[in-house]
């Protein structure tokens, strides 16, 4: 992962990566402008992201074709808390089973 941050070696990290929703780890390594992540990933995991880079190579990225359905909000203005506990304001554009898109300021 790049990042503008060095997280320490084996801590929790959890990546948020759209179409596949959360995906929990520990930081294996740093290195100088990121750091790498070894992946716990169970089956039904596993075959979700299975699906997606199926269709992200079949080259049709249709919205219809999404994993999951997407929703708006009825309340789109919300806090995102960072893990340093920095609270910050933002807008959740929409959420489904597998994550959430949102803009920051």
């Amino acid at each position: 992962m790049r990042a503008p941050f060095s997280p320490r070696v084996g801590e929790r990290v959890i990546s948020y990566i759209d179409h596949l929703g959360g995906l929990d780890g520990m930081v294996a390594r740093t290195f100088d402008g990121g750091f790498a992540v070894e992946f716990k990933i169970s089956a039904p995991k596993r075959e979700l992201i299975t699906n997606v880079l199926t269709w992200y190579g079949s080259g049709d990225h249709n919205v219809e074709d999404q994993v999951h359905v997407r929703s708006a909000p009825r309340h789109p203005s919300q806090n995102l808390i960072l893990p340093t506990g920095t609270v910050g304001d933002c807008r959740v554009i929409d959420v489904s089973l597998s994550g959430a898109s949102v803009a920051i300021r």
